[in-house]
């Protein structure tokens, strides 16, 4: 029972591990696209900005001077409030993407952690009736029920 106890428990291992490396893609996924995204808004204000720019460079002096001044601060801000936006809306939708994943993952492990228990109990049964043999090069000769004899072997 020891050995099927430990194959059961490296079976466990290797779901963890999977499941593991599918969060890690999915999170890989939702930041490559939220990069794009995200680069996309920042290049987008960044235009917009060089556009006023462009047209302030009409102005003389002082006038030129303050105005490159204020949109160089409305642009820093604009950029830092954006930055924040994003941050924020990464955090909520990895969270929400984590919690999704993980839950699924949960009941998956709890499935496979019950039908593991179950095949454990059906051998246990199954070496106490003396339907099959502890050693492996006996299981040849050990008695099948007739329950489990299908009408093609009969």
């Amino acid at each position: 029972m020891s050995a099927l106890r430990a194959l059961d428990r490296a079976l466990l291992r290797l779901l963890l591990e999977s499941q593991h490396a599918a969060r890690r893609a999915a999170h890989r996924a939702l930041d490559a696209s939220l990069s794009n995204r995200h680069a996309a808004a920042l290049a987008a204000v960044i235009s917009r900005f060089v556009h006023l720019r462009e047209g302030a460079r009409g102005l003389d002096g002082y006038a030129k001077a303050a105005a490159l001044s204020r949109l160089a601060a409305e642009e820093a801000s604009e950029l830092a409030n954006l930055a924040l936006i994003h941050a924020a809306e990464k955090r909520a939708l990895r969270s929400r993407l984590s919690r999704s994943i993980l839950a699924a993952q949960k009941h998956e492990r709890r499935h496979r952690r019950r039908a593991l228990r179950r095949q454990r109990a059906v051998f246990a049964v199954a070496l106490r009736n003396g339907w099959c043999s502890r050693s492996i090069g006996k299981t040849s000769r050990a008695r099948v029920p007739a329950r489990l004899i299908t009408t093609t072997q009969r």
